[in-house]
């Protein structure tokens, strides 16, 4: 499966500091994933940064056989995104 990034997500990307190979990352071996609305999926997934705990969140969508990035970021609100009923 092909991954592409729209000029929105590489942009925040790089306003954020996460690399694209996390992002890829969290897409190919997600924690947890799921529609967030019909077309939009989110994968998720945690890891460590300096010894603290975060969230990587990626949205995207799929055209065919390519996987496109709508937005990706990194939060250490995890509890407020992790869902317990998956």
């Amino acid at each position: 499966m092909e991954i592409h990034f729209t000029k929105h997500a590489k942009g925040q990307l790089k306003e954020r500091g996460l690399a694209e190979e996390i992002v890829i990352e969290t897409l190919l071996n997600p924690e947890q994933a799921f529609y967030q609305e019909p077309d939009v999926f989110v994968s998720q997934r945690r890891y460590r940064l300096k010894g603290k705990e975060y969230l990587i969140r990626v949205a995207s969508k799929r055209n065919g056989e390519i996987l496109v990035v709508l937005t990706a970021y990194r939060t250490s609100k995890i509890s407020k995104y992790w869902r317990y009923d998956l």
